[in-house]
């Protein structure tokens, strides 16, 4: 009978069995896999639909089963020692493997409870397939694993940083190594205390959370203290549930510093005051500098791809392009100047330098022409140029000028100065020889002053050529003052001399010493109306070199005359200048004398002084250096000054040519020569040509210039030619006696040297010279 007692729906069904009929679809309905198992059995007492489906078992096949057929073989023993220790009522076992109906091997995890199932002890078991989640796990451990060591030992400096603190969570090795922190240093900064600028630091940071992936650029400060160049790329990341930064950091000093150098390189072409042009390998212009606009008027943008022959004049031939692309293709150096046209069509001149550049394969990649605007500079150097030969041909005019001045002068001064010579000794009135005296003296400061202007043009000029030679300088003093001493003692002046008793050999020009101690002593003469006038030679001591004892020659000229005051001290050496100048000068004279003597003085390396008190008198010291035995070099015994003393009677009627073409010099030589030569005379090269061909004479002397036709060194080469006169003595006999005449004239083939105009001692002391050499 029914018990009316409990409740029941319309359908007639107690609470108890809806309940159980709603567990029941709770149980079969569930996604999650589930089942009932036998605790003694194992048998499978109840399984859902979840678990069929998953496992591919029908629910007739479950039923049929236990716990043991869905593990592996290897698995069982584990499950039944398992099932021993469940002793809970609730148990929440690890992680199984269990065995579908095709073979799959799957992971599981399982929740179970005990319950009373139809009066059978039993456990209802949920299954959760965790497959995929272990192989992820797996994976991502393998993951975290290989970043741990790719972070570790990767040569890139990597930082992970917290962006909320700036605190540095982690370093690898590379980082280490590179900032010289250890493990537990660095992770006690953060990158405030390695970033110089400390405030810049937290809008990266800031940045860097919210962007995938940021780039900056910082200074580091390394443990050490020194400053490095960095490049950060900053990525986020998540280390479990914490945001962190991934800080890749690279040192970009070096190239830094490059690129500043290349930079640096880019400003300097940029800003060339010469045009610069880089070309590819077949010469089209890749590159050119503002300066290149500048100077040639095309814009930048106009030449990018073209060839420079758009700059061509057509002044240079094809041959030269040939030969300048030939050099560079070869990899040579190319300089050269180059007439260009102007994109307006003017012409301007480049000075141009090309070098190849060769690529890390060394291979030729490109050129660069470097290119100065050189239209200034060569207008300039034309115009040097043209005022070059101008100023050369004004030299040589002046020189020409000098020459004929010279000989225009010393020609006529011959006769003044020899007939008044011969005169003097035939004329015994004494007005006439005060008067024929008076002539001589004239001719003879003309003749000085002459002398002085045509060598201070010819030093000026640059034609002062100096030939050194050692010789005694005492004995060239000791005969310079016995010529002046006659004129000083004249003028009732004492005239005194100190020198010492050995030789004192210099190595100087004896032409020009002789008229530094000539102008010094007629200076002295001059200046002094009373009194004395001394001339000393020392010896002074110098420092030695490398042991060997140094000395100089001083050569002293004091006087007592009028003195020089301190302001003019500097003025007396000067061209053209006295102490009294002007209308009212005391004295005459060009005023070189001095000048003469301080160039001559600094030409051959001496010095000179001056030591003056007005109303005391003067003094002149001149100093050159003393050449040592050592330096000597067997010139022990050098020629002597020609004495004044001539005696006639050494010379006994020679034969002597003279080639002259003016009358009144052969006249005056033949007066001076009547006693002593048979003097024959020829005008002209030509006839002296013919007269050594007819006589046979032992002395020649030459004039240079004879005026139209043959001159005398041409006439000399001839008559050298003639049989016997290959070494007949041959005088030059010229008004041409500018300082280096007398070389040239010797380097031409001429014996000896005497300068119009000349006195009749100084003619016969060349005559007696030659003659008693050849008897």
């Amino acid at each position: 009978m029914e018990d009316n007692s409990i409740p029941r729906d319309k359908y007639g069904k107690s609470n108890q069995e809806l309940n159980e009929e709603k567990y029941l679809r709770l149980f079969r309905d569930n996604p999650q896999p589930m089942w009932i198992y036998d605790l003694e059995s194992l048998q499978f007492l109840e399984v859902n639909n979840a678990a069929i489906n998953d496992y591919g078992y029908s629910k007739e096949e479950f039923l049929s089963m236990t716990l043991a057929d869905i593990r592996p073989k290897e698995d069982v023993p584990a499950l039944y020692e398992d099932v021993k220790k469940t002793w809970r009522k609730y148990n929440k076992a690890g992680v199984w493997r269990h065995l579908k109906k095709n073979g799959e091997l799957i992971l599981v995890s399982i929740i179970s409870h005990e319950i009373d199932y139809e009066g059978r002890k039993a456990r209802h078991v949920m299954i959760s397939d965790i497959t995929e989640e272990i192989k992820f796990r797996e994976a991502l451990q393998v993951s975290e694993s290989n970043f741990r060591q790719i972070f570790e030992n990767n040569i890139t400096i990597m930082l992970i940083v917290d962006p909320e603190t700036a605190y540095i969570v982690d370093a690898n090795q590379a980082a280490l190594a590179y900032y010289g922190y250890s493990k537990s240093e660095i992770l006690a900064l953060t990158l405030y205390d390695i970033n110089t600028e400390r405030e810049a630091i937290r809008e990266p940071l800031t940045r860097a959370q919210n962007s995938e992936q940021i780039y900056f650029e910082y200074k580091h400060r390394l443990k050490n203290g020194i400053i490095r160049d960095v490049e950060i790329f900053a990525t986020r990341i998540m280390q479990g549930t914490k945001p962190r930064i991934h800080a890749i950091i690279h040192d970009v000093t070096d190239k830094k510093m490059a690129m500043d150098r290349i930079k640096l390189l880019g400003n300097a072409i940029e800003q060339s005051p010469v045009s610069v042009i880089i070309t590819d390998i077949d010469g089209y212009i890749e590159y050119a500098n503002p300066r290149f606009t500048e100077t040639s008027g095309y814009p930048t943008i106009e030449v990018l791809g073209k060839n420079p022959k758009i700059l061509n004049s057509g002044h240079q031939t094809q041959k030269f392009y040939e030969d300048l692309w030939n050099t560079i293709k070869s990899g040579d150096l190319w300089k050269g100047e180059l007439l260009n046209r102007k994109k307006d069509g003017s012409l301007y001149w480049e000075r141009m330098i090309i070098s190849p550049v060769q690529n890390l394969s060394g291979k030729i990649s490109h050129f660069v022409a470097v290119k100065e605007d050189i239209t200034e500079e060569k207008a300039m150097i034309e115009g040097l140029t043209l005022a070059k030969e101008k100023a050369e041909e004004a030299n040589r005019v002046k020189t020409a000028f000098l020459n004929n001045m010279s000989h225009e002068f010393r020609t006529p001064l011959i006769s003044i100065l020899g007939y008044s010579e011969i005169l003097k000794e035939e004329i015994t009135d004494e007005e006439h020889i005060e008067m024929l005296s008076k002539m001589e003296t004239s001719g003879k400061r003309l003749f000085e002053t002459l002398r002085a202007i045509l060598e201070i043009s010819r030093l000026e000029g640059g034609k002062l050529p100096i030939n050194f030679d050692l010789f005694d300088i005492k004995e060239v003093v000791e005969f310079q003052c016995k010529m002046f001493k006659p004129i000083a003692e004249a003028k009732n002046l004492e005239f005194i001399n100190v020198f010492p008793d050995k030789k004192m050999i210099v190595s100087l020009d004896k032409n020009l010493f002789v008229q530094i101690i000539n102008n010094l002593l007629d200076n002295a003469v001059k200046y002094t109306k009373e009194g004395q006038i001394t001339v000393e030679l020392y010896q002074i001591p110098l420092p030695s070199i490398e042991d060997v004892p140094q000395y100089e020659v001083q050569l002293s000229v004091k006087d007592t005359g009028m003195g020089i005051p301190p302001d003019k001290i500097n003025t007396v050496f000067e061209d053209f200048r006295q102490v009294s100048e002007g209308y009212s000068r005391s004295f005459e004279g060009p005023g070189l004398g001095l000048s003469i003597v301080k160039k001559f003085t600094d030409k051959m390396g001496g010095r000179i002084s001056l030591e003056s008190e007005c109303g005391v008198g003067s003094t002149f010291r001149v100093h050159f250096p003393i050449i040592s035995n050592d330096q000597i070099s067997g010139v022990a015994n050098q020629g002597t000054m020609p004495k004044e003393e001539v005696t006639t009677g050494s010379v006994q009627k020679h034969s002597i040519l003279l080639i002259e073409d003016d009358p009144i010099v052969v006249d005056l030589t033949q007066r001076m020569l009547a006693a002593t030569c048979d003097l024959d005379s020829a005008p002209d090269g030509l006839s002296a040509i013919g007269k050594v061909h007819e006589n046979r004479y032992e002395l020649i002397l030459l004039d240079i210039n004879l005026g139209l036709g043959m001159n005398g060194l041409a006439a000399l080469n001839e008559i050298r030619k003639v049989p016997g006169y290959q070494s007949i003595p041959v005088v030059a006999f010229t008004a041409y006696a500018l300082h280096g005449d007398r070389e040239y004239l010797l380097a031409s083939g001429c014996d000896d040297y005497l300068a119009k105009p000349f006195t009749y001692t100084q003619l016969m002391f060349t005559i007696n010279k030659w003659l008693d050499k050849k008897s």
